[in-house]
């Protein structure tokens, strides 16, 4: 064959292996096996094989991962592994003493013609008189190898240089398969993390939305627009009209926010009163995330927006109701306090702390039995057992009066109306058997015990003093006090004997 003819039959071999690539739409299988026909053809060789390098750059070992291998199949083991290697596409040798194994490490041909040609062939393997073994490169990465053998006249250095340009077709071939490869089990990934996050957001209730900071646009999911009572053919506003949909009220405050997210990392998490369709204001929770070039210059703004009209109209009834309650409270002189079975403390607001003359007990926890030691001593026993009656009744609700002796020894009577706030599963207020009717037995309860409560809540009764709310979670009792007049129903107030009083120092 003349140059000129061995030219062209080499440029046909490096068309046709483009055009495998172009086409795209066979197996792996099927184009290696195109790709062998054509070595073959080019180096009118015998039998050969064609196989993908694993492993190189990754810290292992490479190895050989063949893709198509001529049929010398000479008995019937020898058949089936073929048979099975061509169902399935692949053959796979690590084995480092093969001939063409040096390849994997060198990135250089290997050549052998006979008599030179020493390999160990299993029983009844066809002859073997020529071999060659060609690098696949891509640059300096190594990704296949292709072998061939039984060439007419063996085979030389001169060969194997004018194939590579071939050859590093092939290499650029099973870089571009990679790449492919990667690039689909990328988009499998994320459409299934889409499908995931999606089948998430929908359990929440949540619309998706998107800011495009470089376009001026918005996005809005169906369930978003659904919120909004828009139809889903409704096109989003820009950035800047999407504001019309907001309470003039909350526009400056939502800016300053998403301003201060974008400076400061700050999370974006806003509750807004935006438009419905038919023209009432429902209030909504809007949380965004920004990826930004660098601080302050976003390239977009992704969040959610979840309805949360029904919470917030709960939320201002409750306040409605505790502001009712704190007005009705303060008009009629009351003070509170709340006791907590579990912990044998009571807390005190600071009306109540007034009456008794200590505002220095406000929003601290205050053992049960220095209050009791607060009483005019002729009346503990009394309240020690009308509160003890009150937790294992049915009703819960506690109604007395008593002496209270203040700092100044003055002694008023103070009106008492509460009630039970909190039960566990059998009905009882958490740890009743904590208090039993006095000091002693209370320290003997706590010392005794190691039950815990399951969590209160007493600020749904509307009475939950501001400041108050993590000390609130354990409180069994809510009990209100007045002082009573001196109208003749009860004692007129006296002077208390000087006696040592919880925190004090007696007098003398």
């Amino acid at each position: 064959m003349t140059s000129d003819a061995r030219s062209r039959q080499l440029l046909e071999a490096i068309s046709d292996v483009q055009s495998i690539y172009i086409g795209g739409e066979e197996s792996a299988y099927a184009s290696f096996n195109r790709l062998l026909a054509i070595l073959l053809d080019i180096t009118e060789s015998g039998y050969g094989f064609v196989g993908e390098v694993v492993g190189e750059g990754d810290g292992v070992n490479p190895w050989l991962r063949t893709w198509a291998m001529t049929d010398i199949s000479w008995d019937a083991q020898s058949r089936a592994l073929y048979e099975q290697s061509g169902q399935e596409g692949v053959m796979e040798f690590v084995n480092t003493e093969l001939i063409f194994a040096s390849v994997l490490n060198s990135h250089k041909p290997v050549i052998a013609n006979a008599p030179d040609l020493k390999v160990n062939l299993p029983p009844g393997h066809p002859a073997m008189t020529a071999f060659m073994a060609l690098p696949m490169m891509n640059g300096d990465e190594l990704l296949g190898i292709a072998g061939v053998a039984n060439r007419k006249g063996g085979y030389d250095a001169e060969l194997a240089e004018f194939l590579t340009p071939l050859t590093n077709t092939i290499g650029a071939f099973i870089k571009a398969r990679r790449l492919d490869e990667a690039a689909r089990q990328t988009q499998a990934r994320l459409e299934h993390s889409e499908s995931r996050y999606a089948l998430a957001i929908s359990g929440t209730g949540a619309g998706i939305w998107e800011w495009n900071a470089d376009e001026e646009t918005l996005y809005w999911s169906e369930r978003l627009l659904e919120i909004m009572g828009l139809p889903e053919s409704y096109q989003p506003p820009t950035s800047k009209s999407g504001l019309d949909f907001m309470h003039p009220g909350d526009r400056e405050r939502y800016q300053t926010a998403i301003w201060r997210h974008l400076e400061d990392g700050t999370p974006l998490r806003e509750r807004l009163r935006v438009r419905h369709a038919d023209g009432h204001w429902i209030y909504v929770e809007s949380h965004g995330q920004a990826e930004q070039v660098e601080p302050g210059a976003p390239r977009r703004m992704v969040g959610t927006l979840v309805d949360v009209s029904e919470i917030a109209d709960a939320e201002s009834r409750a306040l409605k109701a505790r502001l009712t309650a704190e007005v009705a409270i303060t008009s009629a002189n009351m003070g509170r306090w709340w006791y907590s079975v579990e912990d044998s403390v009571i807390y005190l607001d600071s009306r109540f702390a007034a009456l008794l003359g200590r505002p220095d007990l406000v929003d601290k926890p205050f053992p049960w039995a220095d209050m009791l030691m607060l009483m005019v001593p002729e009346d503990r026993d009394n309240v020690s057992r009308t509160l003890e009656n009150t937790l294992k009744s049915e009703d819960g609700r506690i109604t007395l009066a008593h002496r209270i002796i203040r700092p100044d020894g003055e002694v008023v009577w103070l009106q008492v109306d509460g009630a039970v706030i909190r039960r566990d599963e059998t009905g009882a207020p958490p740890g009743n058997d904590w208090y039993r009717g006095g000091p002693d037995s209370v320290a003997q309860g706590r010392a005794g015990s190691q039950r815990t409560s399951p969590v209160i809540r007493a600020g749904d009764q509307g009475l939950r003093p501001h400041g108050f709310r993590s000390r609130l979670q354990d409180r069994p009792a809510l009990c209100l006090a007045r002082l009573l007049p001196d109208d003749g129903q009860s004692p007129a107030l006296e002077r208390a004997p000087d006696i040592g009083l919880p925190g004090r120092r007696a007098s003398g």
